[in-house]
């Protein structure tokens, strides 16, 4: 990959670049969400797109996946001009996107989803054994545990995650672009998706890696993009970089790394506390106390009952057994409206199914 302008590092010749991307601008109203980014990909390697959010790194992947059209610039496939006006020219160009926002098709089988736009049939009949062969393939390349015939809609985001993987494997691209792949995968599935995006590699096809992880990113990538506010400001070999470089790139300047006092000194009077909560096979006798001031992390993999916890708590679930009391009264949430009205906020896991009301 070249870049033609940037904060260092200069041009990097490579020979016979797959997909070129010159100039391309693209934004919504007042919001200049690309600025003439110019890009060489070539063939059989990891390119590492990184920046914060807003830097733009999901538009110019859309831009290429033919999702959103450029106001400006130009794509090259193969070394002849391309206009990708939709995903389904991307794909017949050889390009498939993973998107971060989940978008499968609820009511469908996970087989189903996964083999979208190339289920095999016979007339208007799908040709079943075919289909399970082909998706058990591609499950035990990715390594993941997945029953074929699952209605999406029942299953955990993370699972959906691994659905919308596979359907980007399923479609053979040579060009595989990955937002936030492993950002709700467990440590042992994210494993196996990186033993994926090498075995794609070794196979002679490119992967864009864009990802928060940039430990992941340096272990996997070949060559590495940061983005900040829409520009390209600088390309490198991954070899180059650090997780400190990557973040003073991302944010225009060095940030500290390393603190002498890892614990707050200022944390205040109690302000939730859960005693013996326990709901089934959820979660068992569960019991810690927030102070104002103060982050908790809740950790666990997934199915450990994080989520469930949280969702009882804030009221979107049943009030299991135990205790809640917060500011030091009884708490007792009827609804998420109840809790709201107390002062009490959830991100849900799913923004767009959970987070919109």
């Amino acid at each position: 990959m070249a870049v033609s302008s940037g904060e260092g590092g200069g041009d990097l010749a490579v020979a016979t670049p797959f997909i070129k991307l010159s100039g391309i601008s693209k934004s919504y109203g007042a919001t200049q969400a690309v600025n003439d980014v110019s890009l060489e990909i070539k063939r059989g390697s990891v390119l590492g797109l990184v920046g914060e959010n807003g830097a733009g790194k999901s538009t110019l992947a859309k831009v290429l996946a033919g999702v959103v059209e450029a106001d400006t610039g130009t794509i090259e496939i193969d070394g002849k001009p391309c206009a990708l006006k939709n995903p389904r020219e991307a794909l017949a160009a050889g390009i498939a996107l993973m998107a971060q926002e989940i978008s499968l098709v609820p009511e469908a089988s996970v087989e189903e989803n996964v083999l979208l736009g190339s289920l095999p049939s016979r007339g208007s009949l799908l040709r079943r054994r075919e289909m399970r062969s082909r998706f058990e393939e591609l499950r035990d390349l990715a390594g993941f545990e997945l029953q074929p015939q699952a209605r999406v809609s029942s299953l955990r985001l993370a699972d959906q995650q691994k659905v919308e993987l596979l359907r980007a494997l399923s479609s053979d691209s040579q060009v595989i672009v990955m937002d936030e792949p492993s950002a709700a995968l467990s440590s042992d599935e994210v494993a196996s998706l990186h033993s994926t995006i090498l075995h794609v590699v070794a196979s002679g096809s490119t992967v864009i890696l864009i990802s928060h992880f940039l430990e992941e990113v340096l272990s996997l990538s070949d060559e590495i993009a940061i983005m900040r506010d829409g520009h390209l400001v600088r390309f490198g070999d991954a070899k180059s970089e650090t997780v400190e470089s990557l973040v003073a790139g991302m944010v225009g300047s060095e940030l500290a790394t390393d603190y002498d006092n890892p614990h707050r000194a200022d944390v205040g009077d109690p302000v939730l506390t859960v005693r013996n909560f326990s709901s089934g096979d959820r979660f068992t006798n569960i019991n810690f106390e927030l102070s104002q001031g103060e982050i908790v992390g809740l950790a666990g993999l997934v199915g450990a009952g994080r989520t469930e916890l949280a969702r009882s708590i804030y009221g979107a679930d049943p009030f299991p057994s135990g205790s809640v009391d917060l500011h030091g009264k009884a708490f007792k949430p009827k609804s998420p409206g109840y809790s709201l009205r107390l002062g009490v906020f959830m991100v849900p896991e799913s923004r767009k199914d959970q987070g919109l009301v």
